[in-house]
């Protein structure tokens, strides 16, 4: 099953996301971890994650760049949360401070999104909504910005069930679990 939740900052989606795991796993919890800690704030981000996941059993696998690569690491029946896609999609396009080709980042974290789903019982994916403050940037963000919703499309496109979380609720936007009921 995969399964995509996205939101704003403090949404609630990361905590949903691990109650998804804890119901969904019926074997190996594996948090992928995709987070460079560049200031304080994240530092205390990451740390309050890992607290909140503490003494639940997950295995955290941190990787900024390249997840296909953990497909070793994955046993058949194991439940993959992997938070967050933003950062993951932000690591690839702005590492060694080269802005990459988005239509090619788009296919490999796709494709190795779809790889590890196939061997996973259950992927969770996290992402960020960063598409509605009305802000002008900088070319480079609004590609960011724009590589990233493609990637949420490709993603929901494919997912059993795609959550959006405001403010601690969930608005279920797809559900392709419940339709086979």
């Amino acid at each position: 099953m995969l399964v995509f939740i996205s939101g704003g900052v403090r949404s609630g989606k990361s905590t949903l996301g691990e109650n998804l795991t804890e119901k969904l796993s019926n074997s190996r919890k594996i948090y992928l971890a995709t987070s460079i800690t560049y200031d304080e704030e994240m530092i205390q981000r990451v740390i309050l994650h890992k607290k909140q996941r503490s003494g639940k059993g997950y295995i955290t696998i941190e990787k900024s760049t390249d997840i296909g690569a953990i497909l070793v690491d994955i046993r058949n029946g194991d439940t993959i949360l992997l938070d967050c896609l933003g950062n993951l999609l932000a690591n690839e396009m702005f590492s060694d401070k080269i802005i990459r080709e988005k239509e090619n980042i788009v296919e490999k974290i796709f494709s190795d999104i779809c790889l590890i789903n196939e061997k996973a019982e259950n992927t969770i994916i996290i992402s960020n909504d960063v598409f509605s403050d009305g802000c002008m940037y900088s070319d480079s963000v609004i590609s960011y910005i724009d590589t990233l919703a493609l990637l949420h499309r490709k993603i929901v496109g494919i997912a059993d069930k795609a959550i959006e979380c405001i403010a601690g609720c969930q608005v279920v936007h797809k559900d392709c679990i419940e339709s086979e009921r």
